[in-house]
This record gives C-alpha cells, sequence and structure tokens, in this order.
C-alpha cells in the first residue's frame, strides 16, 4: 500500500499524460493486424460459425507503424526486432524471503534444420537424468533439476526448482559440458536418451492440439522434411557424436 501510495503521490498531470502516451504506444504497437496470423480449429459448423467473427477482429485492428530513427517503417511481429544488442551475457536475480530458489540459465545453439540439433536433442536427456538429477536434487538437496533443448528456436536450458543453493547449481550447470565429454556413461544411456526424444516425436497427438502445433510450424517455416531429416540423423548417433568437444557447448 505504501508503494501505491507513492506512486499516486507522483502522479501530476504531466506524468499521467505521459503514462497515458506510453500505453497508447504500446497498444499500438502490439494490436495490429501484422501482428496476428489466426488459426481457427473445431468442427466445419463451428469454423463456419467463427469465420465472420475473426474477420471483424482483425478489420478492427489498426496497422503497425514503428518510428526508427526519425524514419517510419512497416514491420511486423514474427521477426527479430532490429535492436541492437550487447556481447555481455544477461545475469538477473529476484529476490524473495524463501529459503529455496528457482535457478535457471538458458544460451542460443542451433534449430532443427542444423546437424548438431539431433545431438543436443540427446544430450539434454542424458544431462537431465544422469548428471543434474544427482548432482542437483541428490547432492544439492533441490526438489529438481532439469535440461531442456528447444529444437525450434534452438535455445538449450538448464534449471532447478525449490533449490536451496544457488552458487553450487550454477557451478553445475558449468559443469555439464565436462560430464558429456568425459563419456561417464553407457551406450545404453545414449540409446535410452534416444528412445526418449523418438517418443516424444511420434506420440500421437489430439486433432486440436496436431492443428495448432501444424499452425506454429508453418509460422516458423519449420517444414515436415526438415522433421524426417531430424529424426534420421537422430538415428544414427554414436558415442562419438556425443562426446565431440565442441567449444560452444563448453
Amino acid at each position: 500500500m505504501q508503494t501505491i501510495k507513492r506512486l499516486a503521490d507522483g502522479l501530476t498531470p504531466d506524468r499521467i499524460k505521459m503514462i497515458s502516451d506510453d500505453l497508447q504506444s504500446i497498444g499500438g504497437t502490439l494490436f495490429n493486424r501484422e501482428n496476428f496470423k489466426i488459426a481457427i480449429i473445431g468442427d466445419e459448423p463451428m469454423l463456419s460459425a467463427s469465420a465472420d467473427a475473426i474477420g471483424d477482429i482483425k478489420k478492427c485492428l489498426g496497422e503497425k507503424k514503428e518510428k526508427v530513427s526519425d524514419k517510419r517503417i512497416e514491420t511486423d511481429g514474427f521477426g527479430p526486432p532490429d535492436i541492437e544488442l550487447s556481447g555481455e551475457i544477461p545475469r538477473e536475480g529476484w529476490s524473495t524471503t524463501s529459503a529455496v530458489s528457482f535457478v535457471a540459465q538458458a544460451f542460443e545453439t542451433v534449430k532443427m534444420s542444423h546437424e548438431d540439433a539431433p545431438a543436443l536433442a540427446v544430450i539434454s536427456k542424458m544431462l537431465r537424468s544422469l548428471f543434474l538429477h544427482r548432482e542437483i536434487r541428490e547432492k544439492g538437496g533441490a526438489y529438481g533439476g532439469f535440461a531442456l533443448y528447444n529444437t525450434e528456436d534452438g535455445i538449450f536450458s538448464f534449471g532447478s526448482y525449490r533449490d536451496p543453493h544457488i552458487v553450487s547449481t550454477l557451478r553445475t550447470y558449468k559443469d555439464a559440458g565436462a560430464f558429456i565429454t568425459s563419456g561417464d556413461y553407457t551406450d545404453e544411456d545414449i540409446k535410452e536418451a534416444i528412445l526418449q526424444i523418438c517418443s516424444d516425436i511420434d506420440k500421437p497427438d489430439p486433432p486440436g492440439i496436431a492443428a495448432r502445433n501444424a499452425f506454429y510450424r508453418k509460422i516458423i517455416d519449420l517444414s515436415d522434411d526438415t522433421r524426417k531429416a531430424f529424426k534420421k540423423k537422430l538415428l544414427s548417433i554414436t558415442r562419438s557424436i556425443v562426446t565431440w568437444n565442441r567449444g560452444d557447448f563448453k
């Protein structure tokens, strides 16, 4: 309440107008036709009934124009923004009155179409079951730890939850590359990871979820041929491929 009161005390007419202008600018940037691709999923009667309403919604949206360096340019929301980023690694921590933490680390790798993608998928499964569970849960006392590799956006991430440690967990993430390149696991471990990934790929989806996934893959230009090539390469993964020391992962 004290924070709200301090904010209210500082809301002069000029300040209110500035906030209003900012909100209008944000709304104009987000809610425009170029930022929306709409999919209607359902049976035929529902699709027919929804088509006109969806069309009306899109007609009500404005056209997006961004002002960059005093030049008005057309943009859309399905590509990376033209923003200069520094080369520094972003580090952020939020403090709460809790005895445990949620510790995450993520970095960009490659997407599904890259030749290294199948190996990264296998590595993420192996790290979760063979390394992070032991180091973060069994030794560190956290509820759990995991590694994830998103083949569609090329992001590799680590995470722990209800974790009594921060520094040691970040150190564990750093040591993950050394564990993989050490080869301290069996061929059966690699096969098990491959089977888990194949199970994720081949599991049948209900029609609605399948349609939604197909719509998203069309937006990001992920073709069925790329997915088939990924699985074919996945089935050929061997120990030598997994343990090959790539500097980017370390």
